[in-house]
């Protein structure tokens, strides 16, 4: 009973965690990865607050209303003492006292500081955007490139599966031969050798995919045990291409979001040399409170009032004009970072293009070395099979047939992961699809 019970406790918790299994495509790994990852979420949030200080910014232009009340009472206050006896003492001020101030101000002319601000946090927040974009670009990227490992992951561990069978057929050949006189010890061990080779070989290639599978899982959230079953199709790729394509529009929104730091420094620059002129403004207000305007009869009164505003200082130690050279500057340093990327990325294109036309002139050479192995091991065989090759030999061109196929098998994936690199390079948004 002990052990039928441990059974279904292994079987009910233990074996769906190990044996879980998930099919997926490109595209979907890709969806899965941008709602998943915390980086795009925290741009998310970045651009959120950037609205609102933009939001905040345009706010500035609107009138505010302010009020302002207080109570109190003192206990004591001046009076008037008149040296007329029939005319009595007269108290300044009250005892008690309640006063509420309503006011309503609106600006008229800052010198540019407010249309300023509004222009420097509209440029935030198309960085914020840009910023958030180029999150989510990197992101599909990266899962591109774990996808296509595991694709290749999975055909190096399919090769590595059918050297192993052909090698054990090998094996057992060898073993009937031996049995029957036509084969030495010597051909027994090389086979063994080769086996147990083989079988390592495996080994590695499955612990590599588990691996591959498990980096792909964390990127899209999954539990890193999940196994991921690979449903792209893997046919091969047009190899012509991008044969005759020499450059590429770059649109990476990182080189955008740089954009918005210059205009971002612009504004900065506008804004500070308004400091050089006055801020005038509008107000209208509403009194009310015991004794208010009337100090010397404690009664409630109130009244209106309208006037003008109007601010000015001046720094003579330069403050303004410092400011001025110091926004500046950080202008004149994001357009060399912009230049300075944008070559960066132009060559990084340049290179990625290349790579994918290397790749498909590689894929081509790797499919007829394929075959050309596929018929010498064919004819190797049959060889074999009468007598007239040696199972040393055969081991020989076996282990050339693998690694053929392998090199072709992974020119093809190769050149999938040379166009993820172009893709990313030029900001395509065809980094977001499947093949």
């Amino acid at each position: 009973m002990a052990a039928t019970a441990a059974a279904l406790l292994f079987l009910l918790f233990i074996a769906p965690t190990v044996l879980a299994d998930t099919e997926l495509s490109l595209a979907e790994a890709v969806r899965q990865a941008l709602e998943y990852s915390h980086r795009i979420k925290a741009g998310e949030h970045d651009s959120a607050s950037a609205r609102h200080d933009f939001n905040t910014a345009r706010a500035r232009r609107f009138p505010t209303l302010s009020l302002s009340a207080v109570s109190y009472y003192m206990d004591e206050t001046e009076s008037i003492d008149f040296p007329i006896p029939q005319v009595p003492d007269m108290e300044i001020g009250s005892k008690e006292n309640y006063q509420a101030d309503l006011k309503l101000s609106a600006p008229l002319y800052t010198g540019g500081k407010l249309s300023g601000s509004i222009a420097a946090a509209e440029a935030a927040l198309h960085g914020a955007a840009y910023t958030l974009e180029a999150r989510r670009m990197a992101v599909a990227y990266n899962c591109r490139k774990a996808y296509f490992n595991l694709m290749l992951s999975d055909i190096m561990v399919r090769s590595a599966e059918a050297s192993h069978q052909r090698i054990k057929i090998i094996k057992d050949d060898a073993q009937n031969l031996f049995q029957n006189g036509l084969a030495d010890s010597i051909d027994l061990l090389d086979t063994e050798l080769a086996f147990q080779q083989t079988r390592h070989a495996l080994d590695i290639r499955r612990t590599a995919r588990t691996n591959a599978s498990s980096i792909l899982a964390n990127l899209i959230g999954m539990a890193s045990n999940d196994n991921i079953t690979i449903t792209e199709e893997r046919s091969s790729p047009d190899r012509d291409k991008y044969n005759q394509q020499s450059s590429a529009m770059i649109n990476r929104p990182e080189l955008q979001a740089l954009d918005s730091r210059i205009r971002s420094a612009d504004q900065l620059a506008r804004i500070s040399a308004a400091g050089y002129f006055p801020d005038l403004s509008a107000y209208a207000g509403y009194s009310y409170g015991k004794p208010n305007r009337d100090q010397f009869n404690s009664t409630w009164n109130d009244f209106f009032m309208v006037g003008l505003s109007l601010n000015w200082t001046y720094n003579f130690g330069g403050k303004t004009r410092y400011s001025i050279k110091s926004a500046r500057q950080s202008a004149f340093s994001a357009r060399m970072e912009k230049r300075d990327l944008a070559e960066q990325l132009n060559l990084y294109a340049d290179i990625a293009l290349e790579n994918i036309n290397h790749a498909a002139r590689s894929m081509a050479i790797s499919e007829k070395e394929y075959q050309i192995s596929q018929n010498k091991y064919r004819l190797a065989e049959n060889k074999h099979s009468v007598g007239n090759l040696t199972i040393n030999r055969l081991l020989e061109l076996e282990k050339e047939l693998t690694a053929a196929e392998q090199a072709y098998r992974a020119s093809i994936i190769n050149y999938y992961i040379s166009e993820n690199e172009y893709f990313y390079a030029v900001g395509s948004p065809e980094i977001y699809g499947g093949l």
